[in-house]
């Protein structure tokens, strides 16, 4: 389907920015970025599966609604803050492993939710 790969087509756009921020030290914008990698690649699968957007931007309901195993789950769930922490001025000091953290997890759903649109 030709707008779940517009999706992830995002998603791998927002990873690879959200590693140029970590390696430049703009551990916010990465953080921030990592969450929305991970969420374009979870809603690339839901519109593979269900042929339509889900407009919700918690990374757990959605990844639960795709099928996501509890390992992938996890990183949801450490993910999902950084939407808020980076958008609300939330008085948060990003460290370079927090930040590299949220790449990592980023990086396992983006990589899981590929395989996904294999399927």
């Amino acid at each position: 389907m030709i707008e779940a790969k517009k999706w992830m087509e995002k998603s791998e756009k927002d990873l690879s920015d959200a590693k140029f921020n970590l390696e430049n030290n703009r551990l916010e914008t990465s953080a921030f970025l990592s969450h929305q990698a991970a969420e374009k690649a979870l809603k690339s699968v839901h519109i593979h599966l269900f042929n339509h957007l889900i407009k919700i931007h918690d990374l757990v309901d959605l990844g639960r609604k795709v099928g996501a195993n509890n390992n992938l789950l996890k990183c949801c769930d450490a993910l999902n803050p950084h939407y808020i922490e980076t958008r609300y001025m939330v008085d948060v000091e990003y460290s370079k492993k927090m930040a590299r953290d949220a790449f990592k997890n980023s990086e396992k759903i983006v990589k899981w939710a590929k395989k996904s649109l294999k399927k």
